[in-house]
């Protein structure tokens, strides 16, 4: 939780619980609700999916999941499977996090190295998205993708391990306001749509005590703007202590004559402690700098916050 804030619940606080119930070996239905402070402790479905395993190499999941932007995408509600307090925002600070629909996911080795493909089709559509309120802090702003279609490939060895992905979807976005931002169902129509396409990589690398990773993100929007993203991270574990810097900035331009862009980036330093195999304790302080062109004016400007975090698994 962070030192000081006028909420119940800290922004990053949260309560998560997951449930499985196996109906066969090859069949299963996994459900996960997550509580989060930055939306006043409201509970949300975050998972609910059906899995067929098709042969021991192979299954195939039908329903609602974490959209695999990155690397830890699929985790990163569970404190303590992170080394941060919170995720870089730059990288992982995006407006759809899940989606519905449907993945099939195949796992094989090849020679010494461990691979996982994984691809995937669905929609979502987030109501008073809080990703927007970043531009538009008094308003409601609803988003919509759709048509997603995309694919991921695990890549391991040893103490290395690699990230490939590819995806692209149609973007909408609606302004709400008056009588009907009350509501979740609203008749205003949705604007036009963007097409969108995303290419990832990322690294994870453990030698010896090392903890070194990367992440890196293009999303351009075709014919309007583009848009690119990167963290890099190194660490050292000491026993039970991991301190850790990471850097990172995002950075998005317009394409029209002014060549205006978004840009902030953020450094931070956390300190891990790990008390038990499931939890830790974590201190983290970022200094965030924004160089937003005109377009883009600074909602929140330089900013520094210190975190002090409890992760617990049961």
């Amino acid at each position: 939780m962070s030192l000081k804030t006028d909420r119940l619940l800290a922004p990053d606080s949260k309560l998560g619980l997951q449930g499985r119930i196996d109906f066969t070996d090859k069949l299963s239905l996994t459900s996960q609700g997550v509580s989060r402070g930055s939306q006043n402790g409201q509970p949300n479905l975050e998972w609910l999916y059906a899995s067929y395993k098709i042969i021991p190499s192979t299954t195939l999941q039908v329903g609602r999941k974490r959209l695999p932007l990155f690397y830890y995408s699929e985790t990163q509600d569970v404190g303590l499977t992170l080394p941060w307090t919170h995720l870089p925002q730059q990288t992982y600070g995006w407006d759809v996090v899940n989606y519905n629909g449907v993945n099939i996911s195949h796992q094989h080795t090849i020679g010494s190295w461990a691979t996982t493909l994984n691809a995937y089709i669905g929609t979502e559509t987030n109501i008073n998205s809080l990703y927007e309120k970043t531009y538009a802090k008094n308003d409601r702003n609803d988003a919509r993708w759709s048509n997603i279609v995309g694919g991921e490939l695990f890549f391991s060895k040893g103490w290395f391990e690699g990230r490939l992905m590819a995806m692209t979807f149609q973007a909408q976005s609606r302004a709400v306001a008056g009588s009907c931002a009350d509501t979740e169902s609203c008749t205003m129509g949705w604007g036009h749509k963007d097409r969108w396409i995303m290419y990832g990589f990322s690294t994870v690398m453990t030698p010896h005590d090392w903890v070194l990773m990367t992440e890196l993100l293009s999303a351009p929007t075709i014919g309007i703007d583009n848009a690119y993203a990167a963290s890099a991270s190194v660490g050292r574990h000491f026993g039970k202590w991991l301190p850790m810097v990471t850097y990172s900035v995002y950075e998005q331009t317009l394409k029209d004559p002014t060549g205006d862009n978004e840009r902030h980036s953020n450094t931070s330093a956390v300190l891990r402690y790990d008390l038990t195999p499931s939890s830790d304790v974590k201190l983290q302080f970022d200094h965030w700098i924004s160089y937003g062109g005109t377009s883009f004016p600074s909602t929140y400007g330089n900013s520094n916050l210190l975190t002090l975090a409890y992760d617990l698994v049961f």
